[in-house]
């Protein structure tokens, strides 16, 4: 059994070589510090595209109306009617990626709006398909929301 004296005796040498191991091997950053710069930066979300915002927000439709129409093609009717209503008939590029054709394919639209943008008729499309819409240099592109970490299951128990 070791004595009280030499107990603290053990630790005194204990503390004098991590007080020499720290003077010899100093540690330049603070431990999460150091750890922060070996983590990947997190990931930035994706920002739309201005000029494709402003563009879509730009062109006015007059009246637009769905009665029953497949998600899909509600949201091409609504390029259609963009691209009369503008002045250079350049329109914009919609892409609808396939998993919203095949998973919104029982999602039937019934709506009417009049004087409204082609941007605000793509996101009242967007609401009621419970899809999301990015706004890229080349297109706006429909795709399936992306599932939130919390929607993820559980790993099993060990």
């Amino acid at each position: 059994m070791m004595s009280l004296r030499s107990t603290s005796t053990a630790a005194a040498i204990a503390i004098a070589a991590l007080t020499a191991a720290a003077l010899i091997f100093p540690i330049a950053a603070p431990l999460p510090a150091a750890l922060a710069q070996l983590a990947p930066p997190p990931a930035q979300p994706k920002l739309p595209d201005r000029e494709m915002v402003r563009r879509v927000g730009s062109l006015r439709i007059a009246h637009i109306k769905f009665e029953g129409s497949p998600l899909a093609d509600a949201l091409r009717a609504v390029t259609v009617a963009a691209t009369a209503a503008d002045p250079e008939k350049k329109g914009f590029n919609l892409v609808v990626m396939p998993q919203v054709t095949k998973e919104t394919a029982e999602t039937k639209i019934h709506l009417e709006l009049r004087d409204v943008t082609a941007e605000r008729a793509l996101e009242t499309l967007a609401l009621l398909g419970g899809v999301e819409l990015d706004y890229q240099k080349f297109a706006v592109i429909v795709s399936m929301p992306k599932k939130a970490a919390a929607e993820a299951p559980a790993p099993p128990a060990p």
